[in-house]
């Protein structure tokens, strides 16, 4: 975070307030006390009052300031996806769907059918995407709920 203090009417102490507030309400932002990324903070103005200004005064409003601000801008978490291709027979296709799309946080991309390629039964293969977390054990998972030999690639990091 950068810091300059070009409000020259406010005093240090007040300022070196306003300035943890800011910086507390950036490190442990609103969305599951993630940091916020890539912000700047600008004070226009500011005014204070020596009978009723203090520096737990300006450090309050600048927190609830921030957090209105904060709300304000519409933060999205950040975390990395992967590209994702499941083979799965087609009778499996909607619950395989379901699960990445319900439980897993993933979005389907495109559904293409593999017709001749398995002897007795029609195959699907499914590309998406999904966060990195929810790919831990979906091999597994997938395997033993469809209760064949279906196979997950984890294509490449999106990050």
């Amino acid at each position: 975070m950068d810091t300059r203090f070009t409000i020259s009417s406010i005093p240090f102490d007040m300022l070196h307030s306003i300035e943890e507030a800011i910086f507390n309400g950036l490190s442990s932002g609103t969305l599951l006390g993630y940091p916020i990324l890539n912000a700047k903070v600008t004070i226009h103005r500011g005014a204070w009052s020596p009978r009723r200004s203090s520096s737990t005064v300006f450090e309050m409003m600048t927190a609830n300031l921030m957090k209105e601000l904060i709300q304000k801008a519409e933060p999205v978490i950040l975390e990395p996806v992967m590209d994702i291709e499941i083979s799965t027979p087609t009778q499996d296709l909607n619950f395989v769907m379901n699960d990445l799309i319900s439980n897993r946080r993933g979005r389907v991309m495109e559904i293409r059918d593999e017709h001749g390629k398995f002897k007795g039964e029609t195959r699907s293969k499914l590309y998406g995407v999904v966060p990195l977390a929810e790919t831990i054990g979906y091999s597994t998972f997938l395997r033993s709920a469809t209760k064949v030999k279906g196979s997950v690639n984890l294509v490449n990091f999106l990050g």
